[in-house]
């Protein structure tokens, strides 16, 4: 099988918050929400990134579409080095690049009808105004919403979640981006609509070669549509690679406890499975542990993990972990 061209490559992204206190609101404190992460997305693929609530997934979108910018680090997207773009030049390569928020509500104009909002993206490409209403029923169509003319005026308050999210779909879609940034963007959903925004974004994955980089706490989700996954703890990733294997032999003790808590629709296996808890709560971003930054709630913590940091090694097949376990 060829080998798929990597469309985004990320090192060593940080992004520390410096904390306000005091009289003169001057702190050498700071948040330190994504903390030295790398990673890369090929073309066509899913790579999920999953952790709990805290962990810095949702701050790592915001820097990949520069939304905020980095403490330090790099993006290379299609090649170019993303963070040096000013101007024209981020704005061109910036189409290329979309998001879907979890709020399907908040995330959409209220005073504006989905003609208007799906529109705005055209008429930023300086798409011929004559031309909007029938690119806007297009993108309607593709994500499954027809006929459109029965949606064209309609108010996002008058529309169910799932067929607002999938106005949000169709705005990603609309300059026909190369990689979408979904974040958590089913998890307000039920889960008969949730499989349905599922298929609909397998499909037009196939139909436009997209990528996604899927932000979610649901492994159940990751399962159904992801290639690779990173598992993040407390800022940095402690384990990646392709989502068979990691989902069929974790590594990582947290990614261990991820798994052991996922519902199993199978009533036996869900007997033998055993439940891995994990002790304890997770530590501040302000001032994580020395060390692993999971040894004050791992099972198999050693002497070493107190005073250590491991870093995060290639084990091969694609499979990498940050654990003193496996060295």
């Amino acid at each position: 099988m060829d080998k798929k061209e990597v469309i985004l490559e990320v090192s060593n992204l940080k992004k520390h918050f410096p904390l306000r206190e005091g009289f003169f609101s001057r702190s050498s404190r700071s948040v330190r929400a994504v903390d030295g992460i790398s990673f890369s997305l090929a073309q066509k693929e899913t790579m999920a990134l999953v952790g709990e609530s805290g962990c810095g997934k949702s701050t790592t979108a915001k820097l990949l579409l520069r939304l905020i910018e980095p403490t330090s680090g790099t993006i290379r997207f299609l090649g170019q080095d993303f963070l040096s773009l000013k101007g024209n030049d981020l704005l061109s390569l910036r189409k290329e690049l979309q998001i879907i928020f979890q709020d399907t509500l908040a995330s959409l104009n209220p005073r504006k009808t989905l003609r208007e909002i799906l529109s705005q993206p055209f008429r930023n490409d300086g798409v011929p105004t004559v031309s909007l209403t029938g690119k806007v029923s297009e993108l309607l169509d593709l994500v499954g919403l027809s006929p459109p003319a029965v949606y064209l005026n309609r108010y996002p308050h008058e529309l169910s979640g799932g067929q607002r999210q999938r106005i949000g779909i169709a705005r990603a879609l609309a300059l026909r981006p190369k990689l979408i940034v979904a974040d958590e963007a089913v998890s307000a959903l039920d889960v008969s609509v949730k499989a349905q925004i599922l298929n609909l974004m397998k499909r037009l994955q196939r139909q436009f070669d997209l990528s996604y980089l899927f932000i979610t706490h649901d492994l159940a989700v990751v399962r159904s549509l992801a290639d690779q996954v990173a598992v993040m703890y407390l800022g940095l990733i402690v384990e990646s690679g392709p989502v068979r294997q990691i989902f069929s032999n974790p590594l990582h003790p947290y990614t261990q406890a991820l798994l052991s808590a996922t519902p199993v629709p199978n009533p036996r296996l869900a007997r033998q499975r055993k439940r891995m808890l994990l002790k304890g709560d997770v530590p501040s971003p302000i001032d994580p542990p020395k060390g692993c930054r999971f040894h004050t709630r791992c099972p198999f913590v050693m002497s070493r993990c107190r005073e250590e940091e491991p870093e995060l090694k290639e084990k091969g097949d694609g499979l990498a972990v940050a654990c003193f376990l496996h060295e």
